[in-house]
């Protein structure tokens, strides 16, 4: 990696000679921002900066919530020298539903590609919308799994020790999904939850997804070396990835927007693939033929259900992120 790294200010994403930098506060992940950048082969001469994890509008969000809470607080402590009144129970229940609003629109904003809230954001733009719609949509599922990481975590020399690996771990592969315009679900206990949406990543979704796939391997067999010291035995052991295309839906769970559906069942399913392997449904499969990218079919046998025909991605030679039409105004 590029010296140039260490004059490029924390937090930043700088063009140094076509390649966008991502430095964050774990130094250790800062070693694989130049590698996962989607911008490499779209930006040339251009400087383009914006912070990583803090947004300008995520901020006001931020802040509009505290008002809001604050104006909660003071209508309930009203109500209570008043007692019984329908105008301020009325009036708190319209603030509260702003606050759930607000905190839906934060959460979701926080999961995002960087540059994505400024963009979205905008009074023209319905991408956000999409994400409300109470309908099933197209969209890629990715499920990663560490393997093996029950016999990890008991293998680490200190507990504090394990958490420092599986939450610089978790960053990482969170970055990788958001910078090349997937959606970060959850952190699952072993692994994230993923998602390409067609309205958001683009029609070519699935493609990033594969990429986004590969790249994740790539960070974690390095991550993982970095933090061989952290563990008493080191174990061979690896990343499984599923992959699942269809019809999924968002939907709001605990106040916080998850997807449902088939292909996040077989996704996650599919994640049980071997360390360092990914294994996609048969829909993906088919998805993917456009791109002449390569898979194997294999045979894989599902708890409770037997054995069902899976197809491994092979090696992708040509790492062109696809930017989804949203994005391509602010590049150009």
């Amino acid at each position: 990696m590029s010296s140039k790294m260490d004059d490029i200010n924390n937090n930043d994403i700088s063009n140094e000679n076509g390649t966008i930098s991502y430095m964050h506060k774990n130094p250790l992940i800062n070693n694989y921002y130049e590698y996962i950048s989607p911008w490499s082969n779209v930006l040339s001469s251009k400087s383009y900066t914006f912070p990583f994890e803090t947004n300008e509008n995520i901020e006001k969000l931020t802040n509009q919530l505290e008002e809001k809470n604050n104006e909660v607080k003071k209508l309930r402590e009203e109500l209570k020298i008043k007692g019984k009144n329908d105008e301020l129970l009325n009036e708190i229940r319209k603030k509260e539903e702003e606050q759930r609003k607000i905190l839906e629109l934060k959460y979701l904003l926080a999961r995002l590609h960087p540059m994505a809230p400024s963009i979205l954001l905008e009074p023209d733009n319905k991408v956000l919308l999409d994400f409300s719609k109470n309908e099933s949509m197209e969209m890629t599922v990715m499920s990663i799994d560490i393997r093996k990481s029950t016999e990890l975590m008991l293998k680490a020399i200190t507990p504090d020790m394990y958490a420092m690996f599986i939450s610089g771990l978790t960053e990482g592969l969170k970055s990788i999904v958001v910078n090349n315009f997937g959606v970060f679900d959850k952190f699952t206990g072993d692994g994230i939850l993923a998602y390409f949406p067609t309205f958001y990543s683009g029609e070519n979704g699935i493609l990033n997804c594969c990429i986004v796939s590969q790249k994740c391997h790539d960070f974690f067999n390095n991550f993982y070396k970095n933090y061989y010291d952290y563990f008493s035995v080191v174990l061979d052991t690896g990343l499984g990835i599923g992959i699942d295309y269809g019809m999924v839906k968002i939907v709001e769970i605990n106040k916080e927007q998850t997807i449902v559906g088939t292909s996040v069942v077989y996704a996650c399913r599919l994640s049980g693939a071997p360390a360092g392997k990914t294994y996609l449904n048969r829909t993906a499969h088919k998805n993917i033929a456009k791109y002449g990218i390569n898979s194997k079919e294999l045979k894989m046998n599902i708890k409770n259900e037997g054995t069902i025909i899976v197809y491994e991605l092979e090696k992708i030679i040509e790492e062109t992120i696809s930017i989804p039409y949203w994005a391509k105004k602010e590049i150009n």
